[in-house]
């Protein structure tokens, strides 16, 4: 019996020093093995593939023209027609006319850049924008853009802004009546000089004209935008609101008339010589009965 434990326990030792093969432990190996493990390493998919990155050799995008360590990416050419670089090249330098109130700098980038806005609104949130949304947004972050440069004024430019005591041959008279029950105005304009070709006159009429300041304001605007198309270049303004003529020559700001000032200011940039004056109410009697007979057939027609 001691023998046999003897003969047990030297073999115990035996089996821990030697080691077993895994093959043997679990079964007899085929011997196709080594070969199939040999095939699959060479089958093996590189993991940039498995995840669809680019092999290192060759990479997507790089100019290995001349040299295979180039890594200098080439940017393809965007193919724009002549037609179109023009077309963007006046819409981009034309001017803003009035009433959208921008002085200064193109509105067109402003609409291009709340459209794409307006796109990602309407995809990552669901989002719509209306067309008319769209555009008095694109204004009124033109006009804060605006606002916020600094802007240095020569003093040559500086000269040559609205005066006060100049007249020029050309004379324009501008007034509005207002009805506050229906918020309409209408407005009147009369041009003068030593031409008689020179002497005629038009009326306007707007709804939705917060106060008479603004009638008056919408009056001598429309009497500008006129004097442009008859391609007049010395030309004296002259209104009986002498709070507007002092925000346009000093100026002030006026909440209710902020569009209208930066509409003034910009088309004054359209004339040679241009100034704005202050008269009497009496003086303007002639355009203010205009200015009340559109009004007054304007309303009885809506009645």
């Amino acid at each position: 019996m001691r023998d046999q434990k003897t003969a047990r326990g030297g073999a115990i030792p035996k089996q821990t020093q030697t080691r077993i093969p895994v093959t043997q432990r679990l079964g007899p190996s085929s011997p196709l093995a080594p070969q199939v493990e040999v095939v699959n390493e060479q089958l093996r998919i590189p993991a940039k593939k498995r995840l669809g990155r680019p092999s290192t050799k060759k990479p997507l995008g790089v100019n290995t023209a001349g040299t295979r360590t180039s890594t200098k990416r080439r940017v393809a050419p965007v193919r724009t027609s002549p037609i179109r670089k023009q077309s963007w090249k006046a819409v981009h330098t034309g001017l803003c006319l009035p009433p959208t109130g921008v002085n200064a700098g193109s509105l067109a980038a402003w609409i291009l850049w709340t459209l794409w806005i307006s796109r990602n609104y309407r995809i990552f949130q669901g989002k719509i924008f209306s067309s008319q949304e769209v555009v008095t947004k694109a204004i009124i972050d033109a006009k804060e853009w605006n606002t916020a440069q600094v802007k240095n004024i020569p003093p040559e430019t500086a000269k040559r802004g609205p005066r006060m005591e100049t007249r020029f041959d050309i004379i324009c008279q501008s007034d509005a009546a207002w009805k506050k029950e229906s918020s309409t105005a209408g407005t009147a304009w009369k041009f003068s000089g030593s031409d008689e070709d020179r002497s005629r006159s038009n009326t306007k009429i707007f709804t939705l004209v917060k106060s008479p300041l603004v009638a008056e304001g919408l009056a001598l605007r429309s009497a500008m935008e006129q004097a442009i198309l008859l391609d007049y270049k010395q030309i004296s303004f002259e209104t009986d609101s002498k709070i507007l003529v002092t925000a346009i020559l000093e100026g002030s700001h006026i909440s209710d008339l902020h569009g209208i000032l930066s509409d003034i200011k910009t088309l004054a940039t359209a004339f040679t010589s241009i100034s704005f004056h202050w008269i009497a109410r009496n003086s303007v009697s002639a355009v203010d009965m205009l200015a009340k007979q559109a009004l007054n057939a304007f309303v009885s027609n809506l009645v």
